[in-house]
């Protein structure tokens, strides 16, 4: 390799690894001490208390739990509805109308047309 083609040591050419892509070291300020909640009854809880909070909506003062709650009832779509009058009122239960112990089904072949000159 010759002079005239050498990158110098600290060229702007030279790679350089992204600050994401090194390993974490002790100290290291991008580690989330407080991690993901562990169970999903302290996630329950957390959302809880942000649903809880209260929020100032064209001068009254509602809980973030209730706005939501009143877009749902308020919604055009369906399943925003649905999930309205479930909160409400409980789920509706899925019944099964027939066991299929009781259930008949008869076919009857009484006149049997076999061609266009069948009589």
């Amino acid at each position: 390799m010759t002079k005239e083609n050498a990158l110098p040591e600290n060229s702007e050419n030279t790679p350089r690894v992204p600050s994401q892509l090194v390993p974490f070291f002790p100290g290291d300020p991008r580690i989330n001490r407080k991690g993901r909640p562990k169970t999903v009854d302290a996630i329950r809880k957390l959302a809880q208390v942000i649903a809880d909070e209260e929020i100032d909506y064209k001068g009254e003062t509602f809980t973030k739990i209730e706005l939501i709650l009143r877009d749902w009832a308020s919604s055009r779509v369906f399943e925003k509805q649905l999930a309205f009058v479930q909160y409400a009122f409980g789920k509706v239960p899925d019944q099964v109308f027939s066991d299929g112990r009781d259930v008949q089904i008869v076919v009857s072949w009484d006149k049997v047309v076999n061609g266009p000159h069948a009589s």
